[in-house]
Order: structure tokens, then C-alpha cells, then sequence
């Protein structure tokens, strides 16, 4: 741990994907004799934060670290083994291949050699903004703009966090089909959590992330984010409880696609669709949604969370269409869940790190737009709940059920946004959540850049685009 950095690892990393393709035909083939498949994926990122707290005893921290090693996997049918390690030296690769066989029978006493392609590299310098070509004392400035704007806007702050977050993830894939790839890419992530007095249940907090640099963020005056900050404490503030029961529900776009995300996203993901809750991961042509509803997966939108140009398994990625208007045509697999039930690769193998063997993982779930005006979704709605913000979810495969916590919500009556309330969350399963949209608005937004998904002990960033939509059949439950 330390201070900000202030490099650009490109030359380095470069080099040691070099390495990689010097050492990789023979790890290759010595991992092949124990399977079928094999890759490699070498990794170097940088963890950057900072934390300014402005209150009665004003705080400052920084914090950086790097994770840095070899990823080693092998597939055997439906079978995988895997090992790693943070040792640079090709000599400490080749005993974690070793260890990597151990756990599968061997299948060939001297496998061929793979011959790798020329290395593909997408752009591994970062963008002139990037965070690690800002002084500590730029960003400092920055944190302290949204301190001082937050306090400006309501004589009752009494103390304001704003946080600062980045990685640059660097990535090199070699596998035993001769792919052998690097890339790049640098997330960035503010925080501003505000206390007001008299306090709240909770602080009121707003989120901005880019993947482009800091240039989106510059671009935004500092009093957007701290207004944001304060008019969520004043709604905890002043909310009443979220009242329980089954309700008609509008959620607001962009964010509001993390509902899908928890109540029908994981549903479609081969290794999850396989335990039956969708009739499991083959199943196609079959109605799972109205007309309106066409659901897709995209990695190459340009400058979002879960975007990139090739996956965590060397495949090039591509936009997959999962619900075409309430069908349901596919779903989303790595090599091995493709494996295991027979589906298409979709360039949905995603890790945490190299720590990591890869999982099916959605990247950018988008809800496509549909034709009803935002304002008409709340027609004849006597009572319900308008979802401006959601937060965490949890999915259970077993059942299909899930949940998602309100953060930001405001009751409905009669057809119009009346105060706020707080606590609860909404509940359901997605086949009936999808079966209960009811209107799917014209314009589709984009969340803000902050959104992880864990899955299985990892995490991965995400992004979600959908219009508002209307729900009429889930549930508010107690909460919070």
C-alpha cells in the first residue's frame, strides 16, 4: 500500500506479454496433457483511492496497490483445473503448469506445442486524463470542489466524505488455440456521502464513474454530484417508510436495469440457466416476456463498465440479443458452460483477476427502447412506488427468486409522484417479473458508471442501459 501512482506501466506490461509469448507455446503444451484447452492470462493493475472528510476534524487518505501474476487453466470436457502465480519468472510459471495438471488425469504423455499468432493489442497507453497522470494534489483539489459545493448547498451538512476510486487493468490472454491478445483498460469512480443535520436514517450519497479518463468527470460542475448528495439526504430525511405488499412499480433508466440485471440477467447465464428455472440453457423460441421487451448483452458499447475488446478467455466480443420483443433466443456462455450444454460461445467468460478462473458473466445488460412516453407509464396507477435509484440485489438460482434494495424511491398516487419513502425492497421471480412489464418507455439511458456484480466470491464491473419501464407485479417487502 501507498501514496497515488503516477506511471504508466504500457512498456512494461508490453514486455512481459512478450515473455508470455516466449514462454507461452511450451506452458501451453505442457498443460495440454492433461486436456483438451488450455490458456494463459497474465494480468498487472493498479488500485488507486483517496478519501477527504470535511467535518469538525477534517481527514485525508490515500491508498494504492498493484496485483500482479499468471492465471494457468486447463479444460478436460466439462472438466477444469486451474493455478496461478505472482512470480514474474517464466521458471515460476512453468511449476505452477505442473501444479495446474495435478488435479486431472493426464491425456497425452507429450502434446504438441501450440503455435501462437502475432500479438493483438488494443491501445495499452491510457488516455492523457487518465489517474495516473494526475498530481495527488488535483485530485485533493477536485474532492475538496465537492466538500465545498455540498456545504454551499444546505446550511445543514455538518460533514461531507467524497471518495475517489480507480484501476488500470492491464490484460494478456495466450491459449492453446493460438490466440494471444493484450489490453487495457482504467476505471474511474466519485463518491459523495453527506451528512445533514438533524441527520437522516442514513447519509445521502451520489456516484459518477467514467471509463474514459477523467474528462467526463471534469465536465460535470462539482455542484451537480453535491446536489445530488444533499437532495438524497433530504429525501431519507423527510421519507416515509416504503409500505409492503404487492404494488405497481416504475423504474427510472439507466440504473434501474440493475432489477434486470438480479431478476432475469443471471437467469440467462448458461451456468445458472442450467438449474432449470428457464427450462435450462437450450430451451429457444420460447415467450418469456411481452412484445415490447428485447433484452441484449453488449461488450463492445463503447467506454462502459463491462466493455472490452476481447474476453477474459481471448474470445472477441460481441453484442449477443438474448429476448428478441419477448422471445427468448439465447444465452450467454463461457467455454466451459458452452462445453457442458452444447450453447454457442458468446465471449462471456469474465474473471475478477488473475486469481481467478473464469465464469459466464453478463458485461452491459441493455433494455431495448420501446414506444410508450415516460409520463404515460404512470397512468392509473392509484397507488405505487417510482424507483429512481435502486441499490444491491441478490438472485437465487434454485428458485429464480430475487431481491433489490431501494435506495431512492417515491410514492405513486394517483398517477403522480407525490414524497419520498425509504427502506424496503422490491422482491419477486424474474419469469413473473418479466410477464408483469406492462410499458417500456421510448428512450433508453445509461447508468452512471459504479456498477459491480459478485458472483461465486468474485467481482466484476458492469453497466446497465434501459428506459423507464413499468412493473405491475412485484413486491415491496420490509426493510432498512
Amino acid at each position: 500500500m501507498g501514496g497515488l501512482p503516477r506511471h504508466d506501466g504500457a512498456e512494461a506490461f508490453l514486455a512481459s506479454a512478450e515473455r508470455l509469448g516466449e514462454a507461452g507455446p511450451a506452458l501451453l503444451g505442457r498443460l495440454l496433457r492433461a486436456g483438451d484447452y488450455a490458456d494463459l492470462f497474465l494480468e498487472a493493475s493498479t488500485y488507486a483511492g483517496a478519501t477527504l472528510v470535511a467535518g469538525r476534524v477534517p481527514t485525508w487518505r490515500e491508498s494504492s496497490n498493484r496485483v500482479e501474476g499468471l492465471g494457468l487453466r486447463i479444460l478436460q470436457g466439462h472438466r477444469q483445473a486451474f493455478a496461478c502465480t505472482a512470480d514474474p519468472d517464466p521458471a515460476g510459471w512453468q511449476e505452477a503448469a505442473i501444479r495446474a495438471t495435478e488435479s486431472l488425469p493426464q491425456i497425452s504423455v507429450a502434446a504438441p506445442r501450440p503455435a501462437l499468432q502475432a500479438l493483438v493489442t488494443t491501445p495499452l497507453t491510457l488516455p492523457a486524463d487518465a489517474p495516473e497522470f494526475l498530481a495527488p494534489l488535483e485530485i485533493r483539489a477536485l474532492l475538496e470542489a465537492y466538500a465545498e459545493a455540498a456545504f454551499s448547498a444546505d446550511a445543514g451538512v455538518t460533514r461531507v466524505e467524497a471518495d475517489f476510486r480507480s484501476v488500470t487493468r492491464r490484460t494478456a490472454l495466450a491459449s492453446s488455440e493460438g490466440a494471444f491478445y493484450a489490453q487495457a483498460a482504467t476505471r474511474i469512480e466519485m463518491r459523495v456521502s453527506i451528512t445533514l443535520a438533524p441527520a437522516g436514517p442514513a447519509p445521502g450519497f451520489s456516484l459518477r464513474g467514467s471509463c474514459t479518463g477523467f474528462g467526463p468527470i471534469f465536465l460535470e460542475r462539482p455542484e451537480v454530484l453535491a446536489r445530488e448528495a444533499v437532495d438524497h439526504a433530504r429525501a431519507q430525511r423527510d421519507a416515509r417508510s416504503a409500505t409492503a405488499g404487492p404494488c405497481p412499480i416504475v423504474l427510472a433508466g439507466g440504473w434501474g436495469g440493475v432489477v434486470l440485471h438480479e431478476a432475469i440477467g443471471h437467469a440467462l447465464e448458461a451456468d445458472i440457466a442450467g438449474d432449470g428455472v428457464l427450462a435450462g440453457p437450450r430451451p429457444v423460441g420460447v415467450r418469456l416476456a411481452p412484445p415490447a421487451v428485447t433484452l441484449v448483452d453488449d461488450p463492445t458499447a463503447s467506454g462502459r463498465r463491462g466493455s472490452a475488446r476481447f474476453d477474459d478467455e481471448g474470445v472477441p466480443t460481441t453484442r449477443t440479443l438474448l429476448i428478441d420483443a419477448g422471445v427468448r433466443v439465447a444465452v450467454l456462455a463461457d467455454r466451459l458452460s458452452a462445453a457442458r450444454w452444447g450453447v454457442p460461445v458468446t465471449a462471456s467468460g469474465r474473471r475478477q483477476d488473475y486469481r481467478c478462473s473464469p465464469q459466464t458473466r453478463m458485461s452491459n445488460l441493455c433494455l431495448l427502447p420501446g414506444d410508450t412516453p415516460p409520463e404515460d407509464l404512470f397512468h392509473g396507477i392509484a397507488h405505487g412506488l417510482f424507483v429512481r435509484r435502486p441499490g444491491g440485489g441478490q438472485y437465487d438460482p434454485r428458485s429464480g427468486a430475487f431481491s433489490v434494495d431501494l435506495v431512492e424511491a417515491y410514492a405513486i398516487e394517483d398517477g403522480r409522484v407525490t414524497g419520498p419513502v425509504r427502506g424496503g425492497r422490491l422482491a419477486g421471480t424474474g419469469p413473473a417479473m418479466l410477464q408483469g412489464i406492462r410499458g417500456v418507455g421510448d428512450a433508453m439511458e445509461w447508468d452512471a458508471g459504479h456498477g459491480y456484480c459478485e458472483k461465486n466470491g468474485q467481482i466484476v464491473p458492469v453497466g446497465t442501459a434501459m428506459p423507464p419501464i413499468r412493473i405491475d407485479n412485484l413486491v415491496v417487502e420490509p426493510g432498512g
